[in-house]
């Protein structure tokens, strides 16, 4: 007698790529945090993805060198510029 792995196989999920969330990554959260219309301030960013200061500057320049196109925003009142996402390539 000859045993068959078809007891052991498992059928193929039927959709399952298109009921799979999208990874949260941090670089989806920080585009997400960019889209605000007033922007962010990199302190405000760095507190809210758990980076330092200089890791939030080079991931900034990061989205810039990959084609987003990121307005810096000098708001009257306040010291730190403040960031926004105005476009994507």
């Amino acid at each position: 007698m000859t045993k068959t792995n078809a007891a052991k196989t498992k059928p193929a999920k039927v959709g399952a790529a298109a009921t799979k969330p999208a990874r949260k990554t941090k670089k989806s959260q920080l585009l997400a945090l960019l889209e605000a219309s007033k922007g962010r301030s990199v302190a405000e960013l760095s507190e809210a993805l758990g980076w330092q200061r200089h890791t939030t500057h080079a991931a900034l320049t990061g989205l810039r060198l990959s084609g987003n196109t990121i307005e810096k925003l000098d708001v009257e009142g306040e010291r730190a510029a403040r960031y926004r996402l105005t476009g994507a390539d």
